[in-house]
C-alpha cells in the first residue's frame, strides 16, 4: 500500500512538470519550499489615521505592492501560502535587497493559503519562460520596471521582470482550487 502512495505521487509530480522543465518549482522535493517574492506598481487612493485619530487621505497615488509566496510540497498536494507586506515606498530601492535577506521592516502578514492544482502548478512553472533577467537599471522597482519577481529556492536565486498583468496573487483568487484564506498560521 505505502509503495502504491509513493509511486502514485511521484507520478502526479511527472504529470505536472516537463520532463526537461530548467523551472525551479519543478525541482522541489516531498517536504521542500520555494519562496517567490512580488513587486509590482498599482495606482491606489491612501488613507492615513493618525495616533491621534485624525484621519488623512490622499488621491490616487502610485504605490508598489509587496507580496511573498511559499510554496510547499507534501505527500498529498503543493500549497502555497500568500503574505503581503505593508511597506509601499515608490520608487521602492529595497525589493532587490530580498534576494539576500528578508528584514523586519518588510512586515509580511499572512493573507492566505491554498492546495495548488496542476493547471496553477503549469502556471508557475510558465511565469519564469515569462520573465526578461533583470538588470541593475531595474532592481529599484519604478514605473518603467513596474512587475517583478525574485524567487528563492534554497541557494538558486533568481530576478526578472514580467509584463503588467501578470500577478501571482492571482493564482490566490482562482476557483478551481481549495482555497483557505482563513488560515492565518
Amino acid at each position: 500500500m505505502l509503495i502504491q502512495i509513493l509511486i502514485s505521487c511521484f507520478a502526479h509530480s511527472q504529470d505536472v512538470f516537463q520532463n526537461n522543465s530548467k523551472s525551479l518549482i519543478s525541482k522541489l522535493r516531498e517536504g521542500d519550499s520555494i519562496c517567490y517574492y512580488q513587486c509590482h506598481v498599482e495606482l491606489a487612493n491612501q488613507q492615513l489615521v493618525t495616533a491621534s485619530g485624525q484621519s488623512i487621505s490622499s488621491s490616487g497615488k502610485n504605490v508598489s505592492v509587496n507580496e511573498k509566496f511559499v510554496i510547499r510540497r507534501t505527500p498529498q498536494a503543493y500549497t502555497i501560502k500568500h503574505y503581503c507586506s505593508g511597506l509601499n515606498l515608490l520608487p521602492n530601492r529595497r525589493f532587490s535587497g530580498l534576494k539576500f535577506r528578508e528584514k523586519p521592516y518588510w512586515e509580511f502578514r499572512v493573507a492566505g493559503t491554498k492546495e495548488l492544482d496542476s493547471t496553477e502548478l503549469m502556471l508557475l512553472e510558465k511565469l519564469e519562460d515569462k520573465g526578461r533577467d533583470a538588470t541593475e537599471y531595474d532592481y529599484a522597482v519604478t514605473l518603467q520596471s513596474s512587475n517583478q519577481v525574485i524567487i528563492l529556492y534554497g541557494n538558486k536565486v533568481k530576478q526578472f521582470t514580467l509584463p503588467k498583468g501578470l500577478l501571482l496573487s492571482d493564482i490566490m483568487r482562482r476557483p478551481n482550487g481549495k482555497a483557505n484564506s482563513n488560515d492565518r498560521r
